[in-house]
């Protein structure tokens, strides 16, 4: 079953084109125990939740913001288990999502629950009061009218698009309003890309065959080179992963190095140069050895 992952980056650093630190910060069993606790004593009603298996978010001064596109709350969030994985703090539930009828105040739950994992790496030792307090206050809501109170369904949010190097093209993200012709850029225009993508010899080593995809998000500035290149979806969470944690890391230094390499036509408004913001999908794919 695939699992739908909701990452949170906590490193202040995501927005500056740096990386992550190497070596992630552990918490104590006793850590883990309190953001259990914190977690259950309350209605959680996801504040977002993942269109296909990640949903991105970035620590910037502070707050988390969406690094990629996904959908507003209305997610009753369920807790099984809190614990810790290669570097990531999982906040392991499932999610019932509910709906809204067309015009009315009528929520309705959609069939069955989901399972849905919060994943949160953690670039130094957070400070737990504020990390718990963080969590509850920025990602849920107290009850579902909260939630379709402050998220009317016309006002989804849709600030990133996708570039897709098979398509060569930059293509609406999934559940997007489209912009007025007034407010919208012209989106940039891929001219250089990175060549192959190259297999890192440790994947060839560790997999024989296989396929992956790291989902990088960067931004094309406005002389058409990407910058804040960092990854935003890391090999580690593809479903059923089953390569090294070194393998993972490998792919998306790989991916991100891809992307660097990258130039393009840089998107317009009213004439000037702007910058604009984007994600790729970088895939690798081994078909025998």
């Amino acid at each position: 079953m695939t699992y739908p992952t909701v990452v949170l980056l906590l490193t202040s650093l995501a927005l500056t084109g740096s990386h992550r630190s190497a070596v992630a910060q552990s918490l104590s069993e006793t850590d883990l125990k309190t953001i259990q606790s914190s977690l259950a004593d309350k209605t959680l009603v996801l504040k977002s939740y993942a269109v296909d298996s990640v949903v991105a978010y970035e620590s910037v001064e502070g707050h988390m913001k969406p690094a990629l596109v996904h959908k507003k709350g209305l997610g009753v969030f369920t807790l099984r288990d809190v614990r810790q994985k290669n570097g990531y703090l999982e906040i392991d539930g499932s999610q019932k999502l509910y709906v809204r009828t067309e015009g009315t105040q009528t929520l309705s739950p959609t069939h069955g629950d989901s399972p849905v994992a919060l994943a949160i790496y953690m670039a130094s030792v957070p400070d737990m009061a504020k990390l718990v307090s963080t969590l509850k206050e920025e990602l849920f809501y107290d009850s579902l009218q909260e939630a379709f109170a402050a998220v009317p369904v016309d006002q989804q949010p849709c600030i990133p698009l996708v570039y897709s190097p098979a398509k060569r093209a930059i293509l609406p993200a999934p559940q997007c309003r489209t912009p007025t012709a007034a407010s919208a850029p012209a989106p940039p225009h891929l001219t250089k890309n990175g060549g192959d993508t190259e297999i890192p010899p440790r994947v060839r080593d560790e997999a024989g065959q296989g396929q992956w995809m790291v989902t990088v998000a960067f931004t094309v500035n406005e002389r058409g080179v990407p910058e804040a290149v960092h990854v935003a979806k890391p090999a580690f969470l593809i479903p059923n992963f089953k390569l090294s944690e070194l393998a993972a890391k490998d792919l998306d230094e790989s991916a991100v190095t891809a992307v660097k390499k990258y130039r393009f036509r840089p998107a317009m408004q009213d004439g000037k140069p702007v910058s604009f913001p984007l994600y790729v999908e970088v895939d690798f794919q081994i078909i025998d050895r």
